[in-house]
């Protein structure tokens, strides 16, 4: 989701969905609807269902600091 903050000022996004169970996965199946593109998932690698749901719905890795491109590379193809 976009991340609407300037910058030296906190991070903001539009929603924040937490938990990556049935209703975490449903609000985000909703939002996918309204169009939003963009979810970002704090989850541990060894995840790979909720992932897997993830990637289900059309959202796409987003790659951090604490969560790189190789780790994502990595667990993209242990799925």
């Amino acid at each position: 989701m976009p991340n609407t903050s300037q910058p030296g000022q906190p991070e903001q996004f539009d929603v924040l969905v937490v938990g990556a169970g049935f209703s975490g996965l449903y609000a985000l199946h909703k939002l996918r609807e309204r169009g939003f593109t963009h979810a970002m998932l704090d989850t541990n690698d060894w995840r790979l269902p909720a992932v897997a749901s993830y990637l289900g719905l059309g959202f796409r890795p987003w790659p951090t600091e604490r969560a790189p491109q190789a780790v994502w590379e990595q667990v993209l193809a242990d799925l």
